[in-house]
């Protein structure tokens, strides 16, 4: 068996940078094709959905991506969740 290597490890090695969101974002273009859910709906879960805690990670897209995550839970067990608890 063979390992895989990460060209965005590789690249940011290479050319001694530290790891940055922004920097990576840009080395590749955003997911493409047909979104498992209606993105309105996940939206409005995004929205919608309360949390015990604050999404900070220190990076705005980084936030709205665990955000986003979690409008997927929500929207997959459409508020009963298994781990999470019922929605009420």
């Amino acid at each position: 068996m063979t390992s895989l290597s990460d060209p965005v490890r590789d690249t940011l090695r290479v050319d001694k940078r530290q790891p940055d969101l922004d920097l990576i974002r840009g080395l590749r273009g955003p997911t493409a094709g047909e979104p498992a859910f209606d993105p309105a709906l996940i939206r409005g879960n995004v929205e919608r959905l309360e949390r015990v805690l604050d999404v900070k990670t220190g990076h705005p897209f980084l936030d709205l991506s665990v955000k986003v995550g979690l409008a997927h839970v929500d929207a997959t067990f459409q508020g009963d969740h298994p781990k999470y608890g019922v929605k009420e």
